[in-house]
């Protein structure tokens, strides 16, 4: 009906359930017009197969993952991570998306094909969902995603601070969509363990999404920007700081928003990816 608030409803025939739950598949990348596309295109395959070179730069992920526009007031789409890439000094050192989210790997991309280099196809980013969502195959390659933040502690009591740093990802940290942010939690311990100050940063966007969807503010950090937050507890100073303690939590969306939107307790909203310590003298 040309309104987003009107959508016309079609029956698809071709309605696969089971095929729905997995999101994106391998034809969204790999197949165009009953052609299979590989970074290669000298496979002896049973079908037909073309060399496309796109799939080892931003192209091929630009596509979802690059995308600004407006649909009604209060329905906005905000992915600009391509050109957040572009900006950046990985474009100009020739590391694409691939780089970071597909590591090497070298082994038979089919069965009984050669042992060649070739790139896992996990695409872990934020790290949500949590660790224990993933499958038994999955949680060993966790560890090959570090953390796009680094977290360091400095200073001296009481004038401690955070360094901030976006030291692994080619992008605004965090990218895609606006509702996604990165909790650094940091809490003063005493020695028997008990927190006597606590801190928090809240890094990402921020929006007001009625009567009419505005952008309120933007503290995300630049590829290999460094940010020194100063650490001002509060909480009572009854005992003697032993140590303090940091986590860093990735945020999918606010609680608020996913019980707005129904989805508390349907996926995981948050996972916690660093954690940092200092011994305080």
């Amino acid at each position: 009906a040309g309104s987003a608030h009107q959508p016309v409803l079609e029956t698809n025939a071709r309605f696969d359930a089971r095929l729905s739950t997995e999101g994106v598949t391998c034809a969204v990348c790999h197949v165009r017009d009953g052609v299979v596309l590989g970074p290669w295109g000298d496979s002896k395959a049973p079908h037909a197969v073309r060399q496309d070179p796109r799939l080892l730069s931003e192209q091929v992920c630009a596509q979802c993952h690059q995308a600004t526009a407006s649909y009604t007031d209060i329905l906005v789409c905000t992915f600009d991570t391509a050109h957040e890439w572009r900006a950046s000094p990985y474009a100009t050192e020739g590391r694409a998306c691939p780089s970071c989210h597909m590591p090497e790997v070298r082994r038979a991309v089919a069965i009984g094909g050669p042992v060649r280099d070739a790139r896992r196809h996990l695409f872990f980013g934020s790290k949500i969902p949590k660790r224990e969502h993933l499958g038994e195959g999955e949680r060993r390659y966790y560890d090959l995603y570090p953390s796009g933040l680094s977290v360091a502690i400095a200073g001296e009591g009481p004038a401690w601070k955070l360094v901030l740093t976006n030291a692994h990802a080619g992008h605004l940290l965090p990218t895609g969509d606006p509702e996604r942010f990165i909790l650094v939690k940091a809490d003063l311990v005493d020695a028997a363990g008990r927190v006597i100050g606590r801190r928090s940063y809240r890094i990402g966007q921020r929006w007001v999404w009625n009567p009419k969807a505005r952008k309120l503010g933007d503290n995300r950090l630049k590829p290999r920007e460094t940010r020194e937050v100063p650490l001002h507890f509060s909480g009572p100073r009854s005992a003697k700081p032993a140590l303090i303690r940091v986590t860093v939590e990735n945020w999918r969306m606010s609680r608020e928003n996913a019980a707005y939107h129904k989805l508390t307790g349907v996926y995981p909203l948050s996972a916690v990816v660093l954690r940092e310590e200092k011994r305080l003298p």
